[in-house]
């Protein structure tokens, strides 16, 4: 019995499963702000838009969403690329899986903090007075900057590493995934870069992150076929 099949088949679907999770948490806050996208642009002015409950809880999804389908499912598959191709490289497969795992931390405490500072902010905004609007102002900017301008940009920098250097060691076994794997991470990793230093034309390379859904999906359903097909050749 080969005790791999399990965890080659949690890989596998976690990162299929990712893929919509991924999409929708694009989805899910441009329907809050009925498809403004003024205001995902410049989240600043999400503290003044008035949101019902529904909206609030909508861009709470969100967060959640991306959390699990940009970050915790696709874990699962970061280790079995570890494991997969290590005897390639061992040193810098390890050191690439580790700045992986240490974006993913930074991710999810960027996803966690949005979700649970963001809509008590813009909750009570309405109702504040003059005084306490310019502080909730000065704090939902801070916490804004510090999500997006810090762990977001160290989890792009760290990641995009990690698409890169995996992607270039993958192309001995996945010419073409990895080729792919290898240009997303270069794109990652200068949008991480933009944001960190403020360079708009840089910044918008996070535009490959919409990518990602697509490359999990196609990650994982090359993980299941390798199930299917033991000693897969190289495509």
């Amino acid at each position: 019995m080969n005790n791999e099949a399990p965890f080659r088949r949690l890989a596998a679907i976690s990162a299929i499963i990712s893929a919509p999770l991924a999409m929708a948490s694009n989805v899910v806050p441009a329907i809050a702000v009925d498809f403004n996208l003024e205001f995902l642009a410049d989240p600043a002015g999400l503290l003044s838009a008035g949101l019902d409950h529904t909206a609030l809880g909508l861009f709470r999804w969100g967060e959640i969403l991306g959390m699990f389908g940009y970050i915790l499912f696709l874990l699962p598959a970061t280790l079995y690329l570890w494991k997969w191709l290590r005897p390639r490289n061992p040193g810098l497969v390890t050191l690439y899986t580790v700045l992986a795992l240490s974006g993913a931390v930074l991710g999810v405490i960027e996803y966690s903090v949005r979700a649970s500072i963001w809509p008590p902010m813009m909750t009570a905004y309405p109702q504040a007075a003059e005084a306490q609007r310019e502080v909730l102002e000065v704090v939902f900017r801070a916490v804004t900057d510090f999500t997006f301008e810090g762990m977001y940009a160290l989890n792009a920098i760290l990641t995009g590493i990690w698409w890169l250097g995996m992607g270039l060691v993958l192309r001995a076994e996945r010419r073409i995934l990895g080729f792919a794997t290898a240009i997303l991470g270069l794109a990652i990793l200068g949008a991480g870069f933009g944001w960190l230093l403020r360079v708009d034309p840089l910044a918008r390379l996070e535009l490959f992150y919409f990518f990602t859904p697509f490359w999990a999906l196609w990650l994982g359903i090359d993980i299941w076929r390798q199930g299917l097909t033991p000693g897969l050749k190289n495509t």
